[in-house]
């Protein structure tokens, strides 16, 4: 999950359009892993089709089916 969550922090990084530092975006991706989502902080829209399609097969789809894996083995461990 840290992998991951450094992955994604990494790519909001190098594609945003804004003045966000690299903090900033470990602590968005972070958040939004952990499904907290202050709102404080948000990456700034893709300015094409193709950014906003490979955000969504690189980075969104990944990590629901991380954290729902984790959800799914940590789960019965606290019953």
């Amino acid at each position: 999950m840290a992998v991951h969550t450094l992955i994604c922090s990494i790519y909001h990084f190098l594609t945003g359009v804004g003045d966000e530092s690299f903090g900033d975006a470990v602590y968005f991706e972070f958040t939004r892993l952990s499904a907290v989502a202050f709102g404080d902080i948000l990456p700034h829209q893709h300015l094409t089709l193709a950014g906003a399609i490979l955000q969504n097969f690189l980075i969104n789809i990944p990590s629901q089916i991380l954290a729902f894996t984790l959800f799914v083995r940590i789960l019965p461990v606290l019953s």
